[in-house]
Formats: structure tokens, C-alpha cells, sequence
């Protein structure tokens, strides 16, 4: 919970305020929604990630993993 509110008091103004979170950049191929604002960024050259592949209601029964760049914006 502290988390959330954490990420919420440092996020929220930059949201309001209409500015790009400093040092993120819009994706080199997607294009951006217009009037949208980047409030959360994360790019890594080379990784891997972990993501659900089955689920049995609200339980991950099986998961994949894929590896190289990823990118998140938010």
C-alpha cells in the first residue's frame, strides 16, 4: 500500500502538469496518443521477462518467458 501512495504523490503532479517524466522517450516505432503523457518509462537493451501463459481463474498455472529489448511506457 505505501507503494501505491508513494508512486501516486510522485506521479500525479507530473501527470497534471502535462510534461513528459524526464529522460523517457516515446517508442521508435509505436506512435503516442495524442494529448497523452509519459508518467512512467523503463527501457532495457537486453533482458527477460516472465509473463502468464495459463491461468486457472485468478492462478498462473503456467508461464513463458521471452528475451531481448523490452520497452515499457505508461
Amino acid at each position: 500500500m505505501k507503494r501505491w501512495l508513494w508512486l501516486v504523490t510522485i506521479l500525479l503532479p507530473l501527470a497534471v502538469s502535462g510534461q513528459d517524466l524526464p529522460g523517457s522517450r516515446d517508442h521508435p516505432v509505436l506512435g503516442r496518443i495524442p494529448g497523452a503523457t509519459i508518467i512512467g518509462f523503463e527501457h532495457t537493451v537486453y533482458g527477460t521477462l516472465r509473463f502468464p501463459k495459463a491461468t486457472e481463474g485468478y492462478h498462473i498455472v503456467r508461464t513463458g518467458e521471452a528475451s531481448g529489448e523490452s520497452w515499457r511506457i505508461v
